[in-house]
């Protein structure tokens, strides 16, 4: 996988979560889907009005019931950069 490059959604909704995570599905194809959620916008109006703890609990949910394995962004530099490639735990 090298070179390789990358990009995130940061901070989706939930609507588009879903909407990715459906369209991963149809392809045959690996892939690696950064979501990025600051710390700073859980529980602070920055982004989402009250924050958006509950919306990106809800994403990671969502993931984990559909199989996806939630890894955090240095992991997935890690397995990348190791040529691994990991779908589903």
């Amino acid at each position: 996988m090298k070179p390789w490059e990358t990009s995130a959604l940061m901070e989706p909704d939930r609507e588009l979560a879903e909407h990715v995570f459906d369209g991963c599905g149809r392809l045959d194809l690996p892939a690696v889907v950064p979501m990025t959620f600051h710390p700073a916008h859980t529980k602070h109006s920055r982004i989402i009005v009250g924050g958006n703890y509950a919306e990106a609990r809800s994403i990671v949910f969502s993931a984990r019931r559909r199989g996806w394995s939630i890894k955090t962004l240095s992991q997935c530099f890690d397995l990348a950069e190791s040529g691994a490639v990991l779908l589903r735990e």
